[in-house]
């Protein structure tokens, strides 16, 4: 596990992953070798002419869905959103007043008729439309990454969790705030390759982006998963995280723990 503070949206990924939290709590940024995606952003910026593809949204709370930050992002990016049918609609009329970057900017969206995305051979983020609407079970591909909508059990409408798999096989979970559930022990889900065939996710869950407040739902869903590696937020004060973390870790005591900081970036597998 190799850690460097920098700048995540520019950070060469040539393998596996890059993942940092940009804000204090819900905002994630994950990068593989040909996709960079935001989660949940809320009370941040992202930063001029940076590279984004996907912004993907958990569940509309105030703490994790931000519209108006979300459709400047996706104005100034060029990127895709990709929400709940709730929130996609409400995410499409605000861009009815204030327009969204326009596809034929991006290129050909390559986009069913109903406005989700169909499996193809072209590997730019043009392939999608402004806004995806995602239940469980739907996926969206940013040339070979797949992000995949799941099941999130939280007193929210439509709420989502995520599955990030890389290119050369390396997943990502994001939980978002759900609470546990025994099904999560059967992830990862099996996506698609680009040509429409199923690969299964043999290897397991690698990494768990748990950015929930409480610390026994967080340890459930850490055994339930089994990761190579638990990531967390940093808590501050830093004596109130490391209460925290010391309840969580011994709680999980054979799951290796990692907090970031904002902006520290964590490669799994680690650099050499």
């Amino acid at each position: 596990m190799n850690q460097v503070n920098t700048d995540i949206y520019r950070t060469g990924v040539s393998g596996g992953a890059a993942l940092a939290w940009v804000n204090s709590y819900s905002a994630v940024v994950i990068k593989t070798s040909d996709a960079t995606m935001l989660f949940d952003p809320v009370g941040m910026e992202v930063p001029a002419a940076a590279p984004l593809d996907l912004i993907a949204i958990t569940h509309g709370h105030s703490d994790h869905w931000e519209p108006e930050l979300i459709t400047r992002i996706q104005a100034q990016t060029g990127s895709t959103v990709a929400a709940a049918p709730a929130l996609a609609d409400k995410l499409r009329r605000i861009g009815g007043k204030s327009p969204l970057t326009t596809l034929l900017e991006r290129g050909d969206s390559g986009a069913s008729k109903d406005g989700r995305p169909e499996t193809g051979d072209a590997n730019s983020r043009g392939d999608l439309p402004d806004i995806v609407s995602l239940l469980p079970g739907d996926e969206v591909s940013i040339c070979e990454t797949t992000v995949s909508a799941l099941r999130c059990d939280h007193a929210a409408v439509e709420p989502l969790a995520f599955q990030v798999v890389t290119p050369d096989g390396i997943t990502v979970y994001l939980p978002g705030d759900t609470t546990p559930f025994p099904e999560m022990g059967e992830l990862p889900q099996k996506c698609s390759d680009r040509s429409g065939h199923r690969r299964s996710g043999e290897r397991g869950i690698d990494v768990l982006c748990w950015m929930g407040t409480a610390l026994t739902d967080g340890a459930e869903i850490a055994n339930l998963v089994r990761p190579k590696v638990l990531l967390s937020y940093a808590i501050t004060p830093p004596a109130a995280g490391d209460r925290a973390y010391g309840i969580l870790t011994e709680l999980t005591p054979d799951i290796p723990f990692q907090a970031l900081v904002r902006h520290q970036v964590f490669f799994w597998p680690g650099r050499d």
